[in-house]
């Protein structure tokens, strides 16, 4: 599992051209999750992420 956490002034996801999601001031993060993934890993991921929102 890998991840990579941004703090961005605005990002969106677009699928296909199509409008899927838009942020303002926050954090983009993208998470790569393969077979064998344990759970735990996530929330450390998910804790990193609460962490950085606070700054």
């Amino acid at each position: 599992m890998k991840a990579v956490i941004q703090k961005v002034s605005k990002a969106h996801v677009t699928v296909k051209d199509k409008l899927v999601s838009e942020i303002g001031n926050g954090l983009m993060i993208l998470i790569g999750i393969k077979k064998g993934d344990k759970e735990n890993h996530a929330k450390e991921l998910a804790e990193k992420g609460r962490k950085m929102a606070k700054k």
